[in-house]
């Protein structure tokens, strides 16, 4: 069974993208070896035990439910793969690299 996860893309103006990746949330492996959930659904156990692992968690994390009864939970996507050549920066492209990126 294929897990669904759609990325959405939402603008607050012109040039201000928000990417928001939208992952379904199945019941938990150790579901058959631990009492019921007591969790509504099974985006809010992912967005719960999230919070609880990270000291700063994304403000976008969320949860929700479609339709047909699918759990979902939601954040900020961020394309980690992408990089920069840093070799051959000047002291002032490096300054602003470091201001984008902090």
């Amino acid at each position: 069974m294929g897990t669904r996860c759609p990325a959405v893309l939402m603008m607050a103006g012109k040039n201000d993208p928000l990417f928001l990746q939208f992952k379904e949330a199945h019941n938990s492996v150790l579901q058959p070896y631990a009492a019921e959930s007591r969790h509504l659904n099974q985006g809010e156990r992912v967005v719960t035990g999230q919070r609880m692992l990270q000291s700063a968690s994304d403000v976008f994390l969320g949860r929700t439910r479609d339709d047909q009864r699918h759990d979902y939970y939601f954040r900020q996507l961020r394309d980690m793969k992408t990089s920069v050549p840093l070799e051959h920066r000047t002291k002032t492209s490096w300054q602003e690299y470091v201001e984008v990126r902090g």
